[in-house]
């Protein structure tokens, strides 16, 4: 079969793509650890085991039924570079999935992400970023510095903050509009702020004092 002639081979690229794997993902296929690319879209999983000493490159998994990032993935960061979950149920990404710095392309189309963490622009070699149909109603303004990206897609999407003509426009004018949406936020040094403190305990005295003697003046 396919899986014995990859091991007796020694192939790096296996799809099983639209193969419905009901009884779960073949264990044969994690003694495979020549592999770097894996295509199992459309298997009918939702769920990864341990991977154990491979090193994935590329991983496909469109049209499945994943409800989170599988944390065995996490351990390839000296690898990882493609991932393609697309039409699958992730709610959220972990806040480990930024440290999966050799990646140069993601695709999470049409899940239920609610929200993407900052640290996706701390991945330096990112590329293409592709988002659209998912329930974003905001994005980290963080993302207009990711160096490398060129290809941010976030369309059918509830984002209210980012307005259609920038859409229009490319993943430019999207990366601007964020990197002017952030601004720089310079931190007040302490000598300031106990100055300006005392200047509104001050104030909200002076007020007090104010207002007592108007009612004494009213009342005599």
């Amino acid at each position: 079969d396919l899986l014995a002639d990859l091991l007796a081979s020694g192939g790096s690229t296996l799809t099983l793509a639209k193969t419905p794997l009901k009884r779960g993902v073949p264990p044969t296929i994690w003694k495979l650890t020549q592999l770097t690319r894996l295509d199992l879209s459309g298997a009918c999983i939702g769920a990864l085991p341990a991977l154990g000493s491979m090193q994935l490159t590329h991983v496909v998994m469109r049209r499945n039924a994943f409800a989170a990032f599988p944390e065995a993935l996490l351990a390839m960061a000296p690898s990882l570079s493609f991932v393609d979950f697309s039409y699958n149920r992730i709610r959220e990404l972990p806040r480990a999935f930024g440290t999966l710095t050799n990646l140069h392309v993601v695709n999470f189309e049409y899940n239920c992400l609610r929200e993407i963490n900052a640290n996706l622009a701390a991945l330096t070699k990112l590329e293409a970023l592709e988002l659209t149909g998912n329930e974003l109603i905001a994005v980290p303004p963080e993302l207009g510095h990711a160096p490398a990206l060129w290809r941010l897609r976030l369309g059918d999407n509830p984002i209210m903050s980012i307005p259609a003509e920038v859409y229009h426009r490319g993943t430019a004018a999207l990366k601007q509009f964020l990197t002017d949406s952030s601004p720089l936020t310079l931190p007040v040094p302490p000598s300031t702020l106990r100055s300006d403190l005392q200047r509104l305990h001050a104030q909200e005295t002076g007020d007090r004092l104010d207002c007592l003697v108007h009612c004494v003046n009213d009342r005599g």
